[in-house]
């Protein structure tokens, strides 16, 4: 019985040391930023819901922000979240696409920029002219990632940030990773 509460310690030690890892890069990142005078980070939050079934549904729910960490605000922001291509990821989140006959000005809405046919790049923007002022932060909520899985998936979320004061972007501090195999059972016919 111990081999078993073994290998679970095992692997909370390599969590735990995988998550160290994670947080000294990203310290590092926020360091690599502010040398560079960058006046805000982007970055995601997000929650999975995975069942390990065949042709079940699958769901990442995300939201990403981006906070100012300089002392000057920061005007019209732009982001541009990517989809890795060929996977199976189906992107759903609230923004108004071109030529949309809903009103732009809703309050905290936002619109895409480019084409609606794009399934793998969303350029979005707040629908109302935004400045971000040192200290707050503006967040694009509650975006959804869904899949059905094949027996292998993989694939990568990635957001970069665009503002008057950095018009050649800022990737986010993370990406969303999602990745998974399953094992087919075989039925056996006996």
């Amino acid at each position: 019985m111990h081999s078993g509460t073994d290998s679970l310690e095992t692997k909370l030690q390599e969590l735990r040391k995988s998550t160290q890892e994670h947080i000294l890069e990203l310290k590092d990142a926020i360091a690599n930023l502010t040398e560079h005078k960058t006046n805000h980070i982007s970055f995601f939050t997000y929650s999975s819901n995975i069942a390990h079934h065949l042709q079940s549904d699958n769901m990442c729910l995300a939201s990403y922000h981006i906070k100012n960490i300089g002392n000057n605000p920061i005007k019209n922001p732009e982001i541009i979240l990517k989809i890795s291509e060929g996977c199976p990821f189906s992107f759903h989140g609230k923004y108004i696409n071109p030529g949309s006959r809903i009103p732009s000005k809703l309050k905290n809405g936002w619109i895409r920029l480019n084409d609606p046919s794009a399934l793998h790049e969303f350029h979005l923007k707040p629908s109302e002219d935004t400045i971000i002022f040192p200290g707050e932060m503006l967040t694009f909520s509650s975006f959804q990632i869904t899949w059905k899985p094949s027996e292998e998936y993989s694939g990568s979320i990635t957001g970069y940030t665009y503002t008057d004061q950095r018009t050649d972007g800022v990737a986010a501090l993370n990406a969303i990773n999602i990745s998974g195999t399953l094992a087919v059972e075989e039925v056996n016919h006996d």
